[in-house]
């Protein structure tokens, strides 16, 4: 940022993840050509200013690896960051926090996607993998809050400089939002489609630590990471300290290179809004479909002003066979966001119907994958 001289090594660590570029080519950044804007934030009030800076810098993407606070509440910032997606088409990414328990603000904002911690072991399988006692994950009593966070990412012992390695979802954050530069880059619509790019990254995500198996048909979740749903359907697949689960680049890209993503407008009176979709079956396919949604808030004087807040659609998401038949339901009692996984009987056309209470339009981005 013009003005400020200030070097921070934490900086330059999720910098270097970001768009870091290697001679040999080998240890590139995830989006080594995209152009970086840094600000440093010591404290609340610089954070808006920062904030405004990126915005009127006319960037895509904000990667906020830092935190303030950790109650887990959706406070002021966090809905003023809200309007960010709505008013400037922008994406934000956070991090968790390495706090061990509440999410750091502003990463409960809804419109936010916020990148809990993984730990690879240095293993390549998933049976292998843990959740760090230190990757925040909870919300606060409040009823009035979305479930975070949305995934994880690797956050312990990233390879940094030298040899040395670090560790903190400040280091997960940043492989998100790097992801989300390349999803940009193979499609350009998605910069201003941001409900689009939530589901895109929450269907891609399909593997969890906490998962029994890999994915396969037949695999399920453990009770402690479903969500009860309708009508004996326990099918919600959002875990409590993985969200949607692990950060998959190749098969987000897979879904904006397949276009198995769409980005509506809904007025209230189009719920309950129906898409078809074809969906060819093999005896070891799993289909995952992700509905997220926007909170519309917004702000008049951009500068750290309270945000004028719109309340949050309760939407719910049902997935019906080509015979009718209802196969997945997802109905979350908070949050901006539905999730689906099931063995689709046999190839053909199934219904996807997104319904609840709605009071005014609503911005909403379906992906399958």
């Amino acid at each position: 940022r013009p003005g400020d001289t200030t070097v921070a090594l934490h900086a330059t660590e999720v910098a270097r993840i970001l768009v870091g570029t290697d001679p040999s080519g080998a240890n590139d950044g995830l989006a080594p050509n995209a152009s970086l804007y840094c600000c440093i934030s010591g404290s609340s009030t610089s954070f808006y200013s920062s904030v405004e800076w990126l915005l009127s810098s006319g960037v895509n993407i904000i990667n906020a690896s830092m935190g303030y606070g950790g109650y887990g509440t959706y406070d002021q910032m966090d809905a003023w960051i809200d309007h960010i997606a709505v008013q400037h088409d922008v994406h934000f990414v956070k991090s968790a926090g390495n706090s061990s328990l509440f999410i750091t603000c502003p990463g409960m904002a809804y419109n936010a996607i916020t990148v809990g911690g993984l730990n690879a072991h240095g293993s390549d399988s998933v049976a292998g993998f843990t959740v760090p006692d230190t990757s925040s994950y909870e919300e606060s009593g409040n009823s009035d809050r979305p479930e975070k966070p949305n995934l994880v990412a690797p956050s312990v012992d990233i390879w940094s400089r030298g040899g040395e390695t670090v560790s903190g979802t400040s280091y997960a954050a940043p492989q998100a939002a790097g992801t989300i530069a390349q999803m940009c880059s193979l499609n350009s619509a998605l910069k201003t489609k941001q409900a689009a790019v939530g589901a895109i990254l929450m269907a891609s995500a399909a593997e969890k630590v906490e998962a029994k198996g890999n994915g396969s048909t037949g695999d399920r979740f453990l009770n402690s990471v479903c969500v009860a749903g309708q009508n004996g359907f326990a099918v919600s697949q959002v875990s409590d300290k993985e969200g949607a689960g692990i950060l998959d680049a190749r098969w987000a890209r897979g879904i904006v290179y397949y276009g198995n993503f769409w980005s509506y407008t809904v007025a209230a009176s189009g719920f309950p809004y129906n898409k078809s979709i074809t969906i060819n079956a093999s005896s070891n396919s799993l289909t995952r479909v992700a509905v997220f949604w926007l909170k519309r808030n917004s702000v008049t004087n951009h500068n750290a002003a309270p945000a004028t807040q719109v309340e949050i659609a309760d939407l719910n998401l049902s997935v019906y066979g080509p015979n009718g038949s209802l196969l997945a339901v997802s109905d979350l009692a908070e949050g901006n966001f539905e999730i689906v996984q099931f063995a689709p009987p046999s190839t053909g056309t199934y219904t996807i119907t997104i319904g609840g209470s709605v009071s005014d339009k609503e911005h909403i981005g379906i992906a399958v994958w």
